[in-house]
């Protein structure tokens, strides 16, 4: 038991002495200690540099799977299986489905790791979207239907809304799915990336103008890839969920009503224009009667059989309406 005791310590320190010279080897083949250009120094992409980008790039993937590395051991050292959270079995949740010319496409909230879950919370982003889309169509048939004096119903519109507040239950469910996500990661220990890549830069060769490149090149592209700390990020996308769901009760029910009033309001408009428009043309139609006909039928007409005689009492009409009689000298006096 004394000898085993003894060789614990010193197989632990070869196991480490072997981790090392493995990441050196690695080092030493992805970032070769070469000077990198003046002209190349902040421009990889210029011409005449693309082998020296190319040493870069190598050795940034170099930089990424060390500091990765490092993330996982640390996970681990805290009870961890993975710095990332995992769920085999999420919770099925069906957000709805997308109907187009008879073919239905489902969307399903995945919670089966925090880049699945913020998918899933574009998607029903884009689901509410299209549903929104259906709805203002309904509206726009409706409206305009009111607006030409056409029998207009407001079911179509009323059913897009009910697809529409359906979102609501799944949302909210999805929002639950959530909180483990959140819980996971606030227990995890916080990595920073980028003191990780100066830390191993600094403890390889701080002066390799290949590795500082590379080390540069890795931290820029893992704040590309998450440019906020994993909690901030499962906070953010259930609160996303849970704004989305609260904004429906709030949102939709208004705005039908609005909508309805305003195709109202558009009836109401057109009905008073087309019954102004029928008493003009009646009040034309009158004029036209009471003055213009009699003209049309001869103006030497009057009202019986004396002619327009003023000594007879009779009466012509003028071609542009007014009555007149004739004189005994056989000019017109209108009255």
């Amino acid at each position: 038991m004394r000898v085993l005791n003894r060789l614990l310590p010193v197989a632990a320190f070869a196991l480490l002495a072997g981790c090392q010279n493995a990441q050196q080897v690695q080092y030493r083949a992805a970032c070769p200690d070469a000077e990198i250009p003046q002209a190349c120094k902040y421009d990889l992409s210029r011409a005449g540099c693309e082998r020296v980008s190319i040493q870069v790039d190598s050795c940034a993937r170099f930089v990424d799977r060390a500091v990765t590395e490092q993330e996982y051991k640390q996970a681990r050292a805290h009870g961890f299986v993975t710095p990332d959270y995992q769920n085999q079995r999420p919770p099925i949740i069906l957000l709805g489905i997308k109907e187009i010319h008879g073919s239905g496409t489902a969307f399903y909230v995945d919670s089966s790791s925090l880049e699945s879950y913020e998918r899933s919370l574009r998607e029903a982003k884009e689901l509410l979207a299209w549903r929104v889309g259906q709805y203002e169509a309904t509206v726009k048939t409706y409206q305009g239907r009111a607006a030409s004096g056409s029998a207009a119903s407001t079911e179509a519109m009323e059913t897009a809304v009910v697809e529409i507040l359906k979102l609501k239950g799944p949302l909210e469910q999805a929002a639950r799915a959530g909180e483990p996500i959140v819980s996971f990661y606030k227990a995890q220990p916080s990595f920073d990336y980028s003191m990780a890549a100066v830390r191993l830069t600094t403890s390889l060769d701080a002066r390799n103008e290949v590795l500082q490149n590379g080390s540069r090149l890795a931290v820029r592209g893992h704040k590309e890839r998450e440019p906020y700390p994993a909690v901030v990020r499962a906070v953010v996308t259930t609160a996303g969920y849970k704004s989305m769901a609260n904004d429906l009760d709030k949102t939709w029910a208004q705005r039908l009503a609005q909508d309805k009033a305003e195709g109202d309001r558009k009836a109401a408009t057109f009905a008073r224009q087309r019954a102004q428009k029928v008493a003009a043309e009646a009040k034309q139609r009158r004029y036209h009667d009471l003055y213009q006909a009699p003209a049309e039928r001869g103006g030497s007409q009057g009202y019986s059989n004396g002619g327009c005689s003023c000594n007879g009492g009779n009466a012509c009409y003028g071609p542009r309406g007014g009555r007149y009689c004739t004189t005994s000298g056989g000019n017109k006096r209108y009255f």
